[in-house]
């Protein structure tokens, strides 16, 4: 399982993700982060066969609403208010197209509210990462306790170490089109 949290560190609730991979690592369990930019996600999910995301989005929403998919068939279409050229939705359309999504895949998006350059993290945004983190944590040990491969099993490393490979990035907004009802 490969947990991918796109963020910026420089804009407000755009560090969702961050501050999600912060807490993974704090427990001890391996999080990638990327720019959220579609080539970026898509390279980060190429090779692994169970990929998490998780991003901030602007969905209508209190701030702090934690949002969630666990099915790679979903169709996700993008969002005009996205701050990448091209997002998350896009590079999952990309994975599909290619034929590089994974077989089982896990998006949580939390609701955000300002993503202005300079602003810090909304205390709504700051209290749903830290719930968010307890909540994949739970789901990476229950499916990690059930999984004989070992190859699917995240990394666990100290968490000292699992924080010197946080890196930094742009949030993507996803758009959610299932039963024709627009979502993200």
């Amino acid at each position: 399982m490969r947990i991918i949290c796109c963020g910026s560190l420089f804009r407000g609730d755009d560090r969702a993700g961050l501050l999600v991979a912060e807490q993974l690592h704090q427990l001890g369990i391996e999080a990638f982060t990327c720019t959220g930019e579609a080539t970026d996600l898509l390279h980060a999910m190429t090779g692994a066969q169970e990929v998490v995301i998780v991003d901030a989005v602007i969905a209508g929403a209190p701030a702090g609403t934690i949002h969630e998919w666990h099915d790679a068939t979903t169709e996700f279409q993008r969002n005009s208010s996205t701050t990448h050229a091209l997002g998350v939705a896009d590079g999952i359309a990309l994975a599909r197209v290619l034929g590089r999504l994974p077989e089982r895949l896990h998006i949580y998006c939390m609701e955000a509210k300002v993503f202005d350059v300079g602003r810090e993290v909304s205390a709504e945004v700051k209290r749903a990462a830290y719930q968010l983190a307890q909540r994949i944590a739970d789901f990476v040990f229950t499916n990690r306790a059930g999984d004989q491969d070992s190859e699917n099993q995240p990394e666990t490393r100290e968490p000292a170490a699992a924080a010197e490979s946080t890196q930094s990035g742009i949030a993507g907004a996803l758009m959610y089109r299932k039963n024709k009802n627009p979502f993200l």
